[in-house]
């Protein structure tokens, strides 16, 4: 019988009984019977890999475990050497959220309960910034508006109003966190200079999602000249146990025994847990897990999408503590054959800088908030001594109570050796404070303020002197050109951002009907045709 399958003439059958038997399925009936198929049950198909999956998973079987520990090991190891790249940049942040003056200092020195308080220059600076763009960018009725591109009839009207109303809803009343965190990263903003924000699709909640990142917590190479041209950027995320393990769950990360690690405290989170006046309890169960989440251009022959042989955007998520790969994703849209990066994270400048990070107030106003810090301190604690002066006195010399300074209306006694008492006691010449330095203080004020743009402009004087309307709005433009071009930087930004949450919404929820309800006429209205080149959509704000 061997020689007949040999000879292409039939299969022989495997004797069930013999030990290379496959095991027999049973399969019951519903008369009661049974079937038994000596041929064992039909062995289970591989599973399909679709162009947004997770390539590190163990069943595409694409990576060895030995290559995944290899890419680990150098992920960790890039992102840090970048992240160093800037410690610089850190201890003059932290140093400038001292200087915010948002806490009190107890100094000791030069005498124990000297002045510690800040002047206010730099926390004014930023307070007012963020009133006034947040006025500006984010009303109560929403933060879009449409422009037609193009020539325009009813229909496109209709079309620009429906999508103008959808991304209001959503950025107000769906996204969470949207405009909360939009007042958080306008206080950041100048401040650090830049503010990010990364944006997804919440799969279970059908929505888009937008996180605010931390500057801190986006890391470029020395060389970057900005986030949309570097080769690669990586994305520190620091996520709770539960975050990670409904990841793994999903098939989103490798499932993976990620081991517990201290929480990493720096010179940034040290100075902003001592303004908030909290600290941290260490407790191994609270501390979240640190993620490094870096975008890079890289050439896997195991991807057989890759068939141009060079670099191409992915993702690889990292654990950093174990150096444990937890996904490896394409970043690129199926079907794009010149493979550009998908840009899910979109970066606010305050002023561009010398590098990828733009220039905050801390680098503007850090210095002459610091002087001013100084001088403010010299005279309060000059006028304590001008009020209550010390000296020195002779061994002969006894005050009683000398212990507590000698109230308003008060008199005690004092017993004096030989001589009188001007002889026995020598005031230490201690003067009034200093108008030199009180006049400095407000030089520096002022200068202050016009380099933050926030002097406040003496209208009433202008116009008492018959000034036409004319030159007062042009003088007013003028000294306004400064915020007028961050402005200008924020109203770019947010054009980006809500770019990408218009394809998020295009590509995931195309089906999914408006939440509003539509005009007769416009039933047959869908996301999928909406949101198309013939309507942009822009900041309500006004750029100028």
């Amino acid at each position: 019988m061997a020689d007949a399958a040999l000879k292409g003439q039939g299969a022989e059958r495997a004797d069930p009984a013999g030990p290379s038997a496959v095991a027999p399925a049973i399969i019951p009936q519903d008369d009661g019977g049974t079937i038994v198929d000596f041929n064992g049950p039909a062995p289970e198909a591989a599973p399909e890999m679709t162009f947004g999956a997770n390539l590190a998973l163990p069943e595409f079987g694409l990576f060895s475990e030995q290559e995944l520990q290899q890419l680990g090991h150098e992920v960790v190891q890039t992102v840090e050497e970048d992240d160093r790249s800037r410690d610089d940049w850190k201890k003059a942040y932290a140093r400038g959220l001292t200087l915010m003056g948002l806490n009190y200092e107890e100094r000791t020195d030069p005498w124990e309960g000297a002045c510690g308080a800040f002047h206010p220059l730099l926390a004014e600076s930023v307070i007012r910034f963020n009133a006034q763009a947040m006025m500006d960018i984010f009303p109560g009725s929403g933060p879009v508006k449409t422009q037609i591109i193009g020539d325009t009839d009813d229909l496109v009207e209709q079309q620009a109003l429906r999508v103008q109303r959808d991304l209001n809803y959503m950025t107000t009343r769906k996204i969470k966190g949207y405009r909360l965190e939009t007042d958080m990263m306008l206080f950041n903003l100048p401040l650090a200079g830049s503010t990010f924000r990364k944006f997804g699709f919440d799969e279970r909640r059908k929505v888009p999602w937008a996180e605010y990142v931390l500057t801190e917590h986006v890391v470029m190479p020395y060389s970057a000249a900005s986030l949309d041209t570097t080769p690669r950027f990586a994305v520190i995320l620091p996520k709770t146990r539960n975050w990670v393990e409904s990841r793994m769950a999903s098939g989103k990360f490798r499932t993976v025994k990620l081991t517990e690690q201290p929480t990493k405290q720096t010179q940034i989170t040290d100075a902003k847990d001592k303004i908030e006046g909290k600290s941290n309890t260490n407790q191994a169960k609270d501390n979240p897990y640190r993620l490094y989440e870096l975008h890079d251009e890289r050439f896997f022959p195991q991807d057989p999408t890759n068939t141009t042989g060079l670099p191409v955007p992915y993702t690889i998520t990292v654990a950093a503590y174990s150096n444990a790969v937890l996904s490896i994703t394409r970043n690129w849209k199926e079907r794009d054959t010149a493979y550009e990066r998908q840009q899910d994270i979109v970066q606010h400048k305050y002023m561009p800088g010398f590098g990828p990070y733009g220039i905050g107030l801390i680098n503007i106003l850090g210095g002459l908030a610091e002087s001013s810090t100084s001088i403010l301190r010299q005279l309060v604690d000059a006028g304590v001594l001008s009020n209550l002066p010390a000296g020195y006195k002779t061994k002969n010399a006894r005050v009683k109570d000398d212990s507590s300074p000698i109230g308003p209306g008060e008199w005690r006694d004092v017993e004096v050796g030989a001589g009188t008492l001007k002889e026995s006691f020598f005031p230490l010449p201690y003067k009034e404070p200093s108008q030199v330095l009180l006049a400095l203080l407000g030089v520096m004020t002022d200068e202050g303020r016009r380099l933050g743009s926030v002097a406040d402009m003496k209208i009433t004087d202008m116009t008492g002197q018959n000034m036409p309307v004319g030159t007062t709005l042009a003088i007013i433009e003028r000294s306004m050109k400064v915020m007028s071009a961050v402005q200008q930087r924020l109203y770019e930004s947010f054009t980006q951002e809500l770019i990408v949450i218009s394809e998020i919404v295009r590509d995931f929820m195309g089906q999914v009907p408006y939440p509003f309800r539509l005009k007769q006429r416009e039933m047959g209205a869908s996301r999928q045709q909406d949101y198309d080149d013939k309507v942009d959509v822009i900041p309500v704000a006004d750029p100028n």
